[in-house]
């Protein structure tokens, strides 16, 4: 039973693909990232290899993003139009794919605070001396607590009243 428009629908064969890909980046990143630490030569450009987890995150989200006709579009537009459908919940007349994304979403909540994570250690600075000074600032104190709020309240204003 498909669960969106059609043309939309990923079979068995593409999620492996897609996975294999992602694990094959991640891991192409973490040999390279030992590679340059264990390497003299490189030794001296830590700043660098901590750049390398980053550009895998940007690639991912860049190509989840990117409208042209690459990588799956129409199910790449059908994930993002059912994230819009989520976060404007009462807005929108709730489907099953709406109610399932915002249920995963809130299983994904330490994924998301990882993707906050990263975007306060890379974004204030904190990889070139490699050091954490996120859980310091105020700003991502009050951050970390809305990351965790704003799936679970996706979710409950999907609910009929």
């Amino acid at each position: 039973m498909p669960t969106g428009p059609s043309g939309t629908e990923l079979g068995y064969r593409e999620v492996l693909l897609l996975s294999f890909g992602l694990v094959a980046l991640a891991l192409a990143s973490v040999i390279s990232n030992l590679d340059m630490e264990m390497d003299p030569k490189t030794g001296d450009y830590k700043a660098l290899t901590e750049l390398l987890p980053l550009i895998l995150v940007t690639l991912a989200l860049v190509i989840l993003i990117f409208p042209l006709n690459i990588q799956y579009h129409s199910s790449r537009l059908f994930f993002l139009t059912t994230l819009f459908h989520c976060i404007c919940a009462p807005l929108y007349k709730v489907k099953f794919q709406d109610f399932f994304l915002a249920d995963q979403l809130t299983s994904q909540v330490q994924a998301l605070r990882s993707l906050q994570f990263y975007i306060c250690y890379y974004g204030w600075g904190d990889y070139k001396h490699r050091q954490n000074t996120c859980k310091m600032n105020d700003a991502f104190n009050t951050f970390y607590l809305v990351v965790v709020v704003v799936p679970y309240c996706s979710s409950l204003l999907q609910t009929p009243t």
